[in-house]
């Protein structure tokens, strides 16, 4: 089954049918997506902006980039921001009116996550 290529998040993702929702689950292209959708079935009752930040950690932590990422807030934009879990500095920020995929793989090929890949 091919999935459409927009990336659609819990509130689409609700009103999908069975077996795209089992297409999803399944290990899927996107892994980043793929984690947030675990973290919303995990634990249904989470907001879609946590999952989105539990599913970007659990990515990175298969990656291999020891960051942790949490719910935040910078001025008045709302969005993810990617932290150093020892130092608790914040490596970047991923605005709510960013889109998500796109921002993080920028920030990703841009080299900003390579002084914390494991060796």
């Amino acid at each position: 089954m091919k999935l459409p290529d927009k990336i659609v998040f819990h509130e689409d993702y609700e009103s999908l049918d069975k077996s795209k929702k089992a297409a999803i689950k399944a290990d899927h292209r996107d892994k980043l997506l793929y984690r947030t959708r675990l973290v919303e079935e995990e634990t249904p009752s989470i907001s879609p902006r946590k999952a989105k930040a539990k599913g970007l950690s659990q990515f990175l932590k298969l990656a291999g980039i020891g960051l942790i990422c949490i719910e935040s807030q910078v001025g008045k934009d709302m969005g993810l921001g990617i932290y150093d879990p020892t130092s608790l500095n914040e490596i970047c920020f991923i605005s709510n009116k960013d889109n998500l995929m796109n921002k993080f793989y920028n920030f990703y090929y841009g080299g900003i996550f390579d002084s914390y890949l494991s060796k």
